[in-house]
């Protein structure tokens, strides 16, 4: 612990052996080891993007119209899109708050953390209310995701981790408005 009471980013303990789908299976199962091993392993890097190419495209199977459609192709580039940015707002906002993250172990967690986007193909329920339940749970799973994910990235708190995705949704849904205002 640093003197402001900041856990050390610095890890020596080795990656894990984990492979891909154990920590994907942790980071779902919101498992703070996963999360860690995940931080921690530089090589996770390309499987974090693995994963978010995975959720765009399973997110954009759903869409209106079918996988080829313009929404399809929209969900597709703004998932992929949003990586990057979520990586950098967390970063910023971790640096804000006084902590001293590693930009790529964030992306790394964030990466992982979106995981649940992939389950938005089950939005091809045909059932309205299913679909609609389906809906709710994976969307409660990737806030859950994001809120464990911040936390491990930023070696902080579950409260100022929540706190810090409020400012990230407050600050994501400004930056929609603003798009839809300069598009109608």
């Amino acid at each position: 612990m640093s003197e402001a009471g900041i856990p050390n980013m610095a890890s020596t303990a080795p990656p894990s052996a984990r492979s891909f789908f154990e920590r994907l299976l942790g980071v779902l199962r919101l498992d703070s080891s996963s999360y860690d091993d995940v931080a921690a392993d530089p090589r996770a890097l390309g499987q974090a993007a693995a994963i978010v190419v995975i959720a765009a495209l399973g997110r954009s199977i759903s869409a209106q119209g079918g996988p080829l459609s313009f929404q399809a192709i929209w969900f597709l580039c703004q998932l992929i899109l949003l990586w990057p940015a979520l990586s950098l707002l967390v970063y910023a906002i971790g640096r804000w708050f006084g902590h001293t993250p590693d930009v790529l172990r964030v992306a790394r967690v964030m990466g992982f953390s979106m995981a649940p986007f992939a389950l938005g193909i089950l939005h091809l329920i045909p059932v309205d209310w299913a679909r609609n339940a389906v809906d709710l749970l994976w969307v409660a799973l990737l806030i859950a995701t994001l809120v464990v994910g911040i936390r491990q990235s930023l070696q902080t708190t579950t409260g100022q981790a929540a706190f810090i995705s409020v400012v990230i949704a407050m600050i994501l849904f400004f930056v929609s408005m603003v798009y839809q205002y300069l598009t109608t």
